[in-house]
């Protein structure tokens, strides 16, 4: 779709549109994540305003599922140690850390 910046025309893809019609701009320094995991969709309802970290930790290249995320937190409940999850995984030390502190990725309620 194309919108007007500075009196010049610029381009926006589709969900971005559909997005801030619905939410607002989005905030800056985020992009959008398709939760549905189809970049074609247009839903706003599939649609959240994430960190570039967060959305590359999200995508189909990432090395941790929700399923192993969630085993890591009951490791790390149970007493297991950070490096040795971390080597488990094939991750970083940081990124159990980032796990146990529910930044890297959401604790489901």
């Amino acid at each position: 779709m194309s919108m007007m910046e500075n009196g010049a025309p610029k381009s926006k893809s589709a969900y971005v549109v559909f997005y801030e019609r619905t939410h607002g701009p989005v905030p800056h320094g985020l992009i959008l994540d398709h939760v549905c995991r189809n970049p074609r969709c247009v839903n706003p309802a599939h649609l959240e305003a994430v960190t570039y970290a967060v959305n590359n930790q999200r995508g189909s290249a990432a090395k941790l599922s929700d399923g192993k995320v969630a085993a890591i937190r009951l490791a790390l409940q149970g007493g297991a140690k950070r490096r040795a999850l971390a080597t488990a995984y094939g991750v970083s030390y940081a990124t159990i850390e980032e796990i146990e502190k529910n930044e890297a990725w959401r604790a489901e309620n």
